[in-house]
């Protein structure tokens, strides 16, 4: 992946990921729209969904600034139409977070260096029944994270029986736990979040114990 992000635009050290909330979908693909009108080459995507206002672009570092200006662009507009009345609704107030990340993952930029992978994998002889699935999901496929996560814990729950399924979330960092917090409240399950090395201490410290579960069926 680190070669493929040489030939890509920007420096090999900038972020290739976006963070946006607040906005709907809709807005986003205006977006993403507009900015390939304005140069084909616009290489964004939208790469996971969070939630329903919640996603995360890829792509080189001057197209994401160019679809955060856009998206900022239509927010304003939308809310300059409501303090004029000629609209009803809400006023959009978009968040934008430059993710950590130089490699834009889940985006089709990366089909080259999932084929690298997938023969390094062949090379070294690995029996990896899977590894195309998983490359490819991590390397050029979109995520929607709700529904992925909605499928894991239907698995888990069935798995568990009458025992409380326990989600362990490694990361990266705390930008999953952000993403899956709100997704799993109230779900009857222990949410432990060990996304990094003084959580995962603290977890298995002598004397700790588990977060919690909390289940919202009694207030349904």
């Amino acid at each position: 992946i680190s070669r493929e992000v040489r030939h890509l635009e920007g420096e090999r050290t900038q972020s290739r990921m976006l963070s946006v909330r607040g906005v709907c979908r809709p807005a986003v693909d205006e977006a993403l729209d507009a900015a390939r009108a304005q140069d084909t080459t616009c290489d964004v995507v939208v790469a996971l969904r969070n939630g329903a206002q919640a996603f995360t672009l890829s792509g080189s570092p001057a197209h994401l600034e160019r679809v955060r200006r856009i998206i900022a662009s239509g927010a304003e507009a939308h809310n300059a139409s409501l303090v004029r009345k000629e609209r009803g609704g809400t006023p959009v107030q978009p968040v934008f977070d430059v993710l950590p990340v130089a490699a834009p993952f889940h985006n089709p930029v990366l089909a080259e260096a999932g084929e690298e992978t997938q023969r390094w994998v062949n090379a070294c002889g690995l029996d990896l029944h899977r590894a195309h699935e998983i490359i490819t999901a991590i390397t050029v496929s979109p995520c929607d994270w709700p529904e992925a996560l909605s499928a894991a814990l239907s698995h888990a729950q069935e798995s568990a029986g009458d025992a409380t399924p326990v989600l362990l979330s490694m990361g990266p960092g705390a930008a999953l736990r952000t993403a899956t917090a709100p997704l799993v409240a109230g779900q009857c399950l222990i949410y432990a979040d060990a996304s990094s090395a003084a959580l995962r201490d603290a977890l298995t410290a002598p004397g700790a114990s588990l977060p919690p579960s909390a289940s919202w069926e009694e207030y349904a």
